[in-house]
Protein backbone atom coordinates (compact mmCIF):
# COMPACT_ATOMS: atom_id res chain seq x y z
CA UNK A 1 0.00 0.00 0.00
CA UNK A 2 1.20 3.43 -0.76
CA UNK A 3 0.33 6.04 1.56
CA UNK A 4 1.11 10.04 0.86
CA UNK A 5 2.52 12.18 3.00
CA UNK A 6 2.54 16.04 2.71
CA UNK A 7 4.76 17.85 5.82
CA UNK A 8 5.70 21.10 6.26
CA UNK A 9 9.64 22.17 6.29
CA UNK A 10 9.61 22.42 9.96
CA UNK A 11 12.49 20.34 11.53
CA UNK A 12 10.36 18.41 13.18
CA UNK A 13 8.13 16.70 10.30
CA UNK A 14 11.73 16.36 8.13
CA UNK A 15 13.17 14.66 10.82
CA UNK A 16 9.84 11.91 10.87
CA UNK A 17 10.10 11.38 6.74
CA UNK A 18 13.77 11.26 6.85
CA UNK A 19 13.30 8.22 9.31
CA UNK A 20 10.15 6.84 6.90
CA UNK A 21 11.76 7.71 3.89
CA UNK A 22 15.77 5.96 4.40
CA UNK A 23 14.29 2.88 6.58
CA UNK A 24 15.43 3.24 9.85
CA UNK A 25 12.16 2.40 11.17
CA UNK A 26 9.99 -0.47 10.23
CA UNK A 27 6.71 0.30 8.18
CA UNK A 28 5.33 -3.38 7.64
CA UNK A 29 5.32 -2.85 4.21
CA UNK A 30 3.87 0.20 3.72
CA UNK A 31 5.46 2.43 0.92
CA UNK A 32 5.46 5.87 1.86
CA UNK A 33 5.75 8.67 -0.65
CA UNK A 34 5.99 12.29 0.01
CA UNK A 35 4.11 15.14 -1.91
Amino acid sequence: MIIRVAHSPDSDDAFMFYAINTKKIDTKGYEFIDI
